[in-house]
């Protein structure tokens, strides 16, 4: 019996897992097949996919696999990802792409609201520093208004 990295575990034959030819899901082999010609027919620099589609592939994974460690800090208190990023994650990419700081190695993805989703307007590149300021521990509540610790 073996897991892929998703979760899912399936009985695979050893000749398949020593010569490599058994290393994901189905699933996971669809997604990547469909991620690669996605890239191919793409009109964003195939670096622009590699440099953000870690960055898709880990917020969609927060948000809906109740495997994932965090999912509690994410899916697990309603945090959910556009729809139309669900069903294409490649339009997710595209999106990132246009944002200012997408290409900047130094940036993270972040919310900007905390509380919402990863939806269009809600999303921007920042420091760590910044990102670790927009965290539901370092707020505290005053009334309506919220001050940053």
């Amino acid at each position: 019996l073996c897991q892929c990295e998703c979760g899912v575990q399936k009985y695979v034959r050893t000749r398949h897992l020593t010569n490599s030819e058994s290393t994901q899901c189905n699933s996971c082999k669809v997604r990547e097949s469909n991620f690669r010609r996605r890239i191919a027919d793409s009109s964003l620099p195939s670096a622009v996919y590699m440099h953000l589609w870690p960055k898709v592939e880990r917020a969609i994974d927060r948000c809906t696999n109740p495997q994932h460690p965090r999912f509690g800090d994410w899916g697990g208190r309603g945090i959910q990802v556009y729809s139309g990023w669900l069903r294409d994650p490649a339009l997710f990419v595209e999106y990132l792409a246009e944002l200012s700081g997408a290409m900047d190695f130094e940036l993270v993805l972040d919310r900007e609201d905390n509380n919402g989703h990863y939806e269009p307007g809600n999303l921007r590149f920042v420091t760590r520093s910044e990102s670790q300021l927009n965290r539901r521990t370092n707020k505290e509540r005053y009334g309506n208004e919220i001050r940053t610790a």
